[in-house]
């Protein structure tokens, strides 16, 4: 549910209907994590991290198949 009825995660419940938008997973190296999970398959949306929420850095991977054809 969105917090903000203007904000991204309540468009995206518009159009793509209720479900997950996104999981999150705290790690010490953001770069790094990415670094990791391109050279394991995953398609990245971010190759560098970027300021999210709070100021922390964030990184987001592709929600599309990956090597394993997993979605």
């Amino acid at each position: 549910e969105s917090t903000n009825p203007e904000g991204p995660i309540s468009s995206f419940i518009e159009k793509k209907g209720e479900g997950i938008h996104h999981i999150a997973f705290a790690v010490n190296n953001t770069d790094e994590a990415l670094i990791n999970a391109k050279e394991n398959g995953f398609r990245l949306i971010d190759t560098k991290s970027r300021k999210g929420a709070g100021g922390m850095d964030i990184g987001f991977l592709n929600p599309k198949k990956n090597k394993w054809g997993i979605n």
